[in-house]
């Protein structure tokens, strides 16, 4: 009916928002079809403002098909388009969703930037949906930068913008995408410093978070992609790659065991401790040999006392003081007992120096 009364700029934004209930529902083909439908129309037009708009719907679309490259070009468009038409209004949305992008693509320092600049923007005059979205956003990109005070501010915000909104419900998904992201980035961090019960907590708060989600509006979409991006990293090996030792190695062990580094700390000294370096050198090549199992109460002893006699009662009070003594000087939760015996936990990025 609008085609045949030759109103193309109604029949602009039907199209529109065909693409965007296509979109919700999961149906990113024809979603592209109705865009392409719809950038057509503004440019015969010449509708700058609503081309904009347009462009940023066509380069969200591509990022949740995974098209990085293409959903940058788009946005790019769309940038240029709302510059030309004096809209600020659409220029705040487009650069969160861009931030989007380039959060994914690696690009942190940019997206941070142009996150920043979104909120700034939609605070004088945009939706409210973007301004949640992408609060929540910086909170995920600020956690990953280890500012959790921030992260927990913009978190404070995205919560408050979303209770405002009346569709509410259409945000959960991607604002509990967002939050477990941050949930992940406290997990690495207490992991780091060998807080291995916080970190699982973390990881627990993560994961419920995200049970259940599926699918939904394209917001969630693209916020699935990042936490699927997040929990990949944080499922990444814990081990050193073949010839050295990771960049950030949570546990590092000398040669011969003579010294132990912990993240953030300086090396201790294990030269003249000989039963604890040697109780070290025999954890730490069991877990580069064997992880995940553990070290027989029996082989620990022989280790650390090699060719000595003793009584096994005698031997045991021997190793128990002994891996009290490692867990004192900061092993703490790393070093665990299992049916086995005991082990340096394997969720623990690690290396263990070449023997000279």
């Amino acid at each position: 009916a609008v085609r045949r009364a030759k109103d193309r700029r109604t029949e602009a934004i039907v199209l529109h928002n065909c693409s965007q209930l296509a979109a919700d529902r999961g149906r990113l083909a024809p979603a592209l079809e109705y865009c392409a439908g719809a950038l057509a129309v503004h440019r015969a037009v010449g509708n700058a403002r609503s081309l904009g708009q347009a462009f940023s719907q066509q380069a969200a679309l591509l990022h949740a098909r995974g098209d990085l490259s293409g959903a940058r070009a788009a946005h790019e468009q769309a940038l240029a388009s709302a510059r030309h038409a004096a809209d600020r209004r659409t220029e705040g949305p487009i650069l969160g969703y861009l931030s989007l992008v380039e959060w994914e693509d690696g690009a942190a320092a940019a997206a941070r930037a142009h996150v920043e600049r979104a909120i700034e923007l939609c605070a004088a005059g945009g939706p409210l949906r973007c301004e949640a979205l992408f609060a929540a956003a910086q909170a995920g990109l600020r956690a990953e930068g280890d500012d959790f005070a921030g992260a927990d501010e913009s978190l404070a915000a995205a919560r408050r913008h979303a209770g405002g909104r009346g569709d509410a419900a259409l945000l959960t998904g991607a604002l509990a995408y967002l939050e477990a992201i941050v949930a992940l980035a406290r997990a690495r961090a207490a992991q780091a410093k060998l807080e291995l019960s916080e970190a699982r907590s973390h990881r627990d708060a993560a994961r419920a978070l995200v049970d259940g989600l599926a699918g939904g509006p394209l917001d969630a979409v693209l916020a699935a992609r990042l936490y699927a991006r997040a929990a990949a990293q944080d499922r990444s090996p814990a081990e050193a790659p073949p010839g050295g030792a990771p960049a950030q190695a949570a546990l590092e062990v000398g040669a011969d065991g003579r010294w132990l580094r912990i993240a953030g700390h300086g090396r201790i000294d294990l030269s003249r401790r000989r039963s604890l370096r040697l109780a070290l050198l025999a954890l730490a090549r069991h877990r580069r040999e064997h992880p995940g199992e553990g070290l027989a109460l029996e082989a620990l002893v022989a280790a650390a006392w090699p060719g000595e006699r003793m009584n096994p009662s005698s031997g045991a009070a021997r190793a128990y003081t002994t891996i009290r003594s490692l867990r004192a000087l900061g092993l703490g939760e790393v070093l665990r007992r299992c049916d086995e015996g005991y082990l340096l936990d394997p969720d623990v990025s690690f290396h263990l120096e070449e023997d000279h």
